[in-house]
């Protein structure tokens, strides 16, 4: 069994490597804090990929502070940086315990054939004298555009 990492909240502005991403090196762009199982503090971080950042199509990778493997550069860091640590680590004594990732069940998608049609509930299957199906026909317009009855 793998011995679990001292906790750790690194600054924003650190570049990290991260397991199972190779050599690739990223920053931390965003960080929280959470509750592992047991109830200690776990530190969660949004990384950008260097050198390109985060753009208009960039992903930003999730990851904790048990995925980081290797600190390149440490980010800044003063005091207002250990008073929101400080205040963080108070607020999180109150908080759930959160369930990770790999023990969450999958969503189901939704069931668009139980859709409400602006306040009327989707009639029985009729079809159009065209030979289309109004309920198809609703139900595929609202799988590309939930909005469209409102342009």
């Amino acid at each position: 069994m793998s011995e679990e990492k001292q906790f750790r909240f690194l600054p924003l502005g650190t570049f990290v490597k991260v397991a199972k991403r190779g050599d690739k090196i990223y920053m931390i762009v965003a960080r929280a804090l959470t509750k592992n199982k047991e109830g200690n503090p776990r530190s969660n971080y949004r990384l950008a990929e260097h050198p390109k950042g985060y753009g208009k199509d960039d992903i930003l990778l999730m990851a904790t502070d048990v995925d980081v493997v290797e600190v390149i550069q440490e980010g800044y860091s003063d005091e207002s940086d250990k008073e929101f640590l400080k205040d963080k680590l108070e607020r999180l004594k109150e908080a759930p315990v959160v369930v990770p990732k790999e023990e969450i069940e999958e969503i189901p998608e939704p069931d668009f054939t139980q859709l409400l049609d602006m306040g009327n509930t989707v009639k029985a299957s009729s079809t159009k004298s065209d030979g289309s199906n109004e309920q198809g026909d609703s139900v595929q317009k609202l799988k590309k555009d939930p909005f469209y009855k409102f342009k």
